[in-house]
């Protein structure tokens, strides 16, 4: 936003024009209402320790006679200092800078002098509310005058504070809950996983028009026996009834084309209802339990006109010419009900082999059975670590990569601690160690006991012993922030970001987190380069509330796309609904895009979940000019 200011060295003229008849051609009004100022932007921000700015000053082109200099001081005074004596500069202001006219230089200008010049100073806590002043020296060869500094106006109010926005950015804890199971630690991975499911596919054929299964037709008898021998071996192997693993079957059916459609329509339902009921008796026999033979079903009967596909399929691998076979096909897709074109198949000469070859292909019921692996499973290994956990199995029974496995896919953070206590005791690596450390951090985030942060500093010191790895450093880095102890964080998050995080995809996702939160805080002005590479590190990083809150105000603080800003605060929002100073965050969105009605929306939600943020909007730069609507007092009452 850019302020003019007209008038601003109003006292400058007026006074040069009773000291000195030499400047008579000064005493125009209309000459002292082109005089312009402009201040980029407004508010000022800081920006690191920095305030920088730019200052352009506009001089008519009828003040400019050789011999006479007008300077222009610029500096900035806080609200305590505000009271000057006249013509003197403050003494108790911060001077900025200077812009100077040459009289002689613009004489004979056809258009008013402009001088814009860059101006920064170093930010001080008291300087929040204050103001930014100019104060002017008109020189000639006879005298020199300086003129009392005089508040900067905008539309009748003066430009006062200094936006801290940039001092909203959040560490990578801030905001962050655990609650839901997404950890902002670093856990060493494994890439150990259950072995896959083991599929099993057992097909039974039956006669014509039945739903009958007998056993010495086609290959049924050596089906059923298959059948009875695995969940047989199933059943000697898995001694405990709980491991016995809930079966996922996928089960289809079909009928061949001849016949009634009264009985075909439901003939497939019917056989395999046959099969289910043949496998369930298996299930029985071996006392697999009740739970054990409740199928999770996909069922696919094919009735009618949607066997088509499957008949042309075996068509195609049947003993037909190639003429038949186009034939065939022809009669199947051309025109026609169902039973119409099943009695023009009856009409060929070669129908025989239709039946023969094609029709008892389907006639079947079939089904694939997926178990788990029936050694290592999941359920299996849990109740391997319940047992070791009341001192009733070996901790050894796991080994450290399923140990591993197990805690990374267990959202109960007291429970990874249980188990890896166990753990390290027998293997002791620094993996281990580190996730038993990164264990205690996710319990201390989650119930705010400081304990817990003591135990993670020790495990994590012991797997430093054993190996340099990010992960140790990254989560040393977080323990020393959960202490306050923001330098020594920044020393360990730096090591973390040598290191690296290999092939750690998540871990990897939180490093660019951490990159993105220091780059931000080495900007030094709105486009230095550096908010546009903490939004570009940050588009790769973990979605956390923090790292989703500073990518906003990357966007935010660079001045570019508001829009993006939004959408990444309201990001933040959704994941965490009580994050209170994402709303803030979205006022002042609102208030550089000038939509007041979201200003006070976004500020009574933010308020509404931390009061504090009250006086806080009260102070801020942000939202000065809109001190004066009632709405504003109602929203941050």
């Amino acid at each position: 936003m850019k302020i003019h200011i007209p008038k601003l060295i109003l006292y400058l003229v007026i006074t040069a024009l009773a000291s000195s008849c030499a400047h008579k051609a000064f005493r125009s009004h209309n000459i002292i209402e082109q005089q312009q100022l402009t201040i980029t932007p407004t508010p000022l921000e800081v920006h690191g320790d920095r305030v920088t700015f730019t200052f352009s000053a506009q001089m008519p082109v009828k003040m400019m006679k050789k011999g006479v200099k007008y300077t222009l001081d610029v500096a900035y005074v806080t609200e305590e200092d505000k009271e000057w004596p006249a013509e003197q500069s403050p003494e108790k202001g911060t001077h900025i800078g200077t812009v100077e006219f040459d009289g002689g230089l613009y004489e004979n200008a056809k258009q008013a002098p402009i001088i814009t010049k860059k101006m920064a100073f170093q930010y001080k806590n008291q300087y929040k509310k204050g103001y930014l002043v100019v104060y002017g020296t008109l020189a000639t060869a006879q005298e020199t005058r300086t003129f009392a500094p005089r508040r900067i106006h905008n539309m009748g109010y003066p430009v006062k504070g200094i936006a801290t926005t940039s001092r909203l950015i959040r560490n990578p804890l801030d905001g962050v809950s655990n609650a839901t199971g997404q950890s902002p630690f670093a856990y060493a991975n494994t890439h150990w996983t259950p072995d896959d499911p083991l599929v099993k596919e057992y097909n039974i054929f039956f006669n014509q028009g039945s739903a009958q299964i007998v056993a010495h037709q086609d290959h049924n008898q050596q089906t059923l026996r298959l059948i009875q021998d695995a969940f047989k071996n199933m059943a000697a192997q898995l001694a405990d009834p709980l491991l016995i693993p809930q079966w996922r079957v996928k089960s289809s059916s079909a009928h061949s084309p001849e016949g009634r459609i009264s009985i075909n329509q439901n003939l497939p339902a019917h056989r395999l209802v046959a099969l289910t009921q043949r496998i369930q008796k298996t299930l029985n026999l071996f006392k697999y339990g009740q739970r054990q033979i409740q199928f999770e079903q996909t069922l696919d009967h094919k009735i009618l006109e949607s066997t088509w596909p499957e008949f042309k399929f075996w068509v195609q691998k049947s003993l037909l010419t190639q003429d038949q076979k186009s034939e065939v096909v022809a009669i199947i897709d051309g025109a026609g009900a169902f039973t119409e074109k099943e009695k023009k198949l009856q009409t060929l000469a070669y129908y025989s082999k239709i039946t023969e070859q094609i029709y008892p292909k389907m006639r079947y019921a079939k089904m694939s059975v997926a178990t788990p692996n029936v050694i290592r499973t999941r359920a299996y290994l849990e109740n391997l670590l319940s047992k070791i956990g009341k001192g009733e199995g070996a901790a050894n029974a796991l080994s450290e990569d399923e140990y591993l496995f197990m805690v990374t896919t267990t959202p109960s953070y007291a429970t990874r601690v249980l188990w890896l206590e166990q753990a390290v005791k027998t293997y002791g690596t620094w993996r281990l160690h580190n996730n038993l450390g990164a264990a205690y951090l996710d319990l201390a985030l989650l119930t705010k006991e400081n304990k817990y942060i003591d135990k993670a500093l020790i495990s994590l010191q012991k797997a430093l012993r054993q190996k340099e790895s990010g992960e140790i450093y990254y989560n040393l880095g977080m323990v020393y922030l959960m202490k306050k102890d923001q330098q020594k964080a920044l020393e360990y998050f730096d090591k973390a970001i040598k290191i690296g995080g290999g092939r750690n995809q998540p871990f990897i996702s939180l490093l660019e987190g951490i990159k993105g939160y220091k780059l931000m805080q080495m900007a030094r002005t709105r486009h230095d380069g550096h908010y546009q590479t903490t939004y570009q590190v940050l588009e790769n990083a973990a979605t956390t509330v923090p790292n989703y809150f500073n990518t906003g105000l990357a966007y935010l603080l660079e001045g570019l796309d508001y829009t993006k800003a939004q959408q990444s605060f309201e990001a933040a929002v959704k994941l965490n609904p009580k994050d209170a100073l994402s709303y803030y965050a979205l006022a002042i969105v609102a208030a550089r895009t000038n939509n007041s009605k979201h200003i006070y929306s976004n500020l009574e939600k933010a308020i509404r979940l931390d009061s504090d943020l009250r006086g806080q909007a009260w102070q801020d730069a942000e939202f000065f000019k809109f001190h004066q609507s009632l709405a504003f007092g109602e929203a941050v009452r």
